[in-house]
């Protein structure tokens, strides 16, 4: 399983204003709206919105009155007629209604609404009205729903930022990836994201907010996604974007709460799929942050670059066994307090451990039957299991001679200590029992002393 670790960016707002449009004629009766469209700030790397994140299709403008109680006017302007469309600041036309000094303004872009706004409608009321739905996601090219607000109607230059209701999720490689598989490479690897929000809200809540899925483990369609270093790559094979959803405390499938320092497999999250090699193999990254061991919401306007720094080991052989069980494709920290385990083999999120790594069976002592020769157990994060029993397993990897050694107690493990019993003939001589888990070997030398 590979172990791979993530940077996360958010796209943060930030006031962008260029009132002096000098090159544009401006009529000066009325004032126009500017529209900003934030680029993000610079953390690790440098990142600026596409033309479509930009681009509107439709744009509604509401006016109420100050409590936001009373809508006074409403106007659905077409792309076609904003100046510098798909720019990160665009020149709105003028509104076919004079907004009143201290009124709200509200402005939607690229919502599915195209009705007619009812009379009654209300500040508080506009997220019922301008729903997200339509689509189940949004990939690289999509026109990107987006709101923003003018709180208190002026005389000045008037300008609006808007703030896209989606965040976008990428995934690259680091710029010197330790690899020991060899073959991780960026043209040999796509993938899907699985288990996020159905819909979402145009308007920012209070709280994070999203709604759950009917069914677990939905997941984008395509299966073509790629690396931002893949050689075809895209924006329509890069950028996924997701709705707003509390992921970090509720599973996508169910407003249950969840705590965001336990491993759920319905929590939203990434699927690799790697082909280059023998055999196709699938890893899962999560919204994860390994500074402090939580799990992350998914907000709007975040930009989430998953980097893969390190590759550790192989991954799950199936996409369901990498669906349902945690992968060691991220850094989590295993806390190991039992001082009777000796023996521990770990790839930085779960952890075989048993109370040796060597078992000697005096000659004089055989034949054993059912004889207990060390304990073992595993430790995973916080609310982790194991669904498949070819992930967690105990079994005889070599005999000498063959059949000569067997597992005659459990050959799955617990995260409770429980004691492994062996069979073993007089004509016994050594062998190994290996316990896997997940991607994870941990190997103890049995052998025969005098």
């Amino acid at each position: 399983m590979k172990r791979i670790t993530f940077w996360i960016i958010s796209i943060l707002c930030f006031t962008a204003c260029n009132n002096e449009l000098s090159d544009i004629e401006v009529e000066p009766a009325e004032k126009q709206i500017e529209l900003i469209m934030p680029e993000v700030q610079q953390v690790n790397v440098y990142s600026t919105a596409t033309e479509s994140e930009c681009f509107i299709d439709n744009l509604w403008v509401l006016e109420f009155n100050p409590a936001g109680t009373t809508l006074l006017n409403d106007t659905l302007i077409n792309g076609a007629n904003i100046l510098r469309n798909g720019q990160a600041i665009q020149l709105m036309p003028q509104l076919p209604f004079k907004p009143t000094t201290g009124n709200k303004i509200c402005l939607i872009a690229n919502s599915d609404f195209t009705g007619t706004v009812p009379s009654g409608l209300t500040y508080s009321g506009i997220d019922t009205q301008f729903t997200l739905n339509s689509k189940d996601y949004y990939r690289g090219g999509d026109h990107l729903p987006m709101y923003g607000e003018i709180t208190s109607w002026s005389s000045a230059s008037p300008s609006c930022e808007l703030v896209r209701a989606v965040a976008k999720v990428q995934v690259q490689l680091g710029t010197a990836v330790s690899d020991v598989t060899t073959d991780f490479t960026a043209d040999s690897i796509t993938y899907q994201l699985s288990d996020f929000g159905d819909g979402g809200h145009i308007q920012k809540q209070t709280s994070v907010t999203g709604t759950p899925r009917a069914t677990a483990h939905f997941k984008t369609s395509e299966n073509n996604y790629v690396l931002l270093q893949n050689s075809t790559a895209t924006p329509q094979t890069t950028n996924v974007y997701l709705y707003e959803y509390p992921s970090a405390t509720q599973a996508s499938n169910s407003a249950t709460a969840i705590s965001n320092k336990a491993f759920n497999v319905n929590r939203t999250h990434i699927i690799l799929k790697k082909t280059n090699g023998a055999n196709v193999q699938y890893y899962r990254l999560d919204f994860y942050n390994p500074k402090d061991s939580t799990y992350l919401n998914v907000l709007r306007n975040h930009h989430y670059i998953f980097t893969i720094n390190r590759v550790y080991s192989k991954g799950y052989a199936t996409e369901a066994e990498a669906v349902n069980n945690p992968g060691s494709n991220i850094e989590y920290e295993i806390k190991v307090l039992d001082t009777q385990f000796k023996s521990i083999t770990s790839n930085g999120q779960y952890a075989v451990m048993t109370s040796s790594d060597t078992v000697k069976i005096p000659a004089g002592s055989l034949p054993y039957s059912n004889v207990t020769v060390l304990s073992a157990k595993y430790e995973v994060p916080t609310g982790s299991t194991f669904y498949s029993s070819s992930v967690n397993q105990i079994l005889i990897a070599s005999s000498n001679p063959s059949g000569d050694l067997t597992i005659s107690s459990s050959t799955t493990m617990t995260t409770t200590a429980a004691p492994v019993n062996i069979n073993a003939t007089s004509t016994f001589i050594d062998g190994v029992i290996t316990f896997n888990l997940g991607n994870i070997s941990h190997r103890v030398i049995v052998k025969r002393v005098p």
